[in-house]
């Protein structure tokens, strides 16, 4: 089975870096891992495209180590460090052209979702609030400290403690939605409907204050 290893120098036709915070994990690949369970490492995404992925990970691997990493959505693939950096690394992206063509689609996919989401915030504006506890409960139900900080009929800012990856299903005061961006120490939240302004001071806020 043919390889293709590309390079951010020479790739053909590169799909757009998309800048985005997946949990993702990796497994390095040298000849000490045969014949031993390998150690498998957390990370997080920094930005991907079909030549290049940025991680950050503080305990890095060495440039020229080759490793075998899952992104969440994405699926799997390999790559070799290519550059070490402050708080991770960068890896040159491996794979057959078939699974080169594959992650392309799902980058460009998440590209389109993004720009659609910018879009959204452009349209239904945002309006800042007081900082205001709420309860943001997890599909899996466990809750997460959280407090709302601005709204829009669309969606909301939470500060959260931690970071929730990118399409995270949660529900604020009983509104659901999804995660669509993080910033620092918090995340964008859109709900699964449009709202009246109203509708949503009062089952958000009149929620939190009982």
């Amino acid at each position: 089975m043919s390889t293709v290893r590309f390079s951010s120098r020479d790739a053909p036709k590169p799909t757009p870096r998309v800048f985005i915070n997946f949990h993702a994990r990796y497994t390095v690949i040298n000849s000490a891992t045969y014949g031993h369970s390998p150690v498998i490492r957390s990370c997080l995404t920094r930005s991907i495209s079909t030549t290049r992925v940025v991680l950050e990970d503080l305990d890095a691997p060495v440039v020229g180590t080759n490793i075998h990493l899952t992104i969440a959505t994405l699926g799997a693939f390999s790559a070799r460090v290519s550059e070490n950096l402050r708080t991770g690394f960068a890896a040159d992206v491996e794979g057959t052209p078939t699974e080169i063509v594959k992650l392309g689609l799902r980058l460009s996919w998440l590209k389109r979702l993004q720009n659609r989401e910018t879009r959204n915030r452009r349209i239904h504006q945002r309006f800042a609030l007081p900082p205001l506890a709420v309860e943001l409960r997890r599909e899996d139900g466990s809750l997460v400290p959280a407090t709302l900080i601005d709204l829009s009929c669309s969606g909301a800012g939470v500060r959260v403690p931690s970071r929730l990856p990118i399409g995270t299903l949660v529900a604020v005061n009983g509104i659901s939605g999804h995660v669509v961006r993080c910033f620092d120490g918090g995340v964008g939240i859109r709900f699964g409907d449009l709202y009246s302004l109203i509708d949503l001071k009062q089952r958000l806020v009149a929620q939190s204050e009982r």
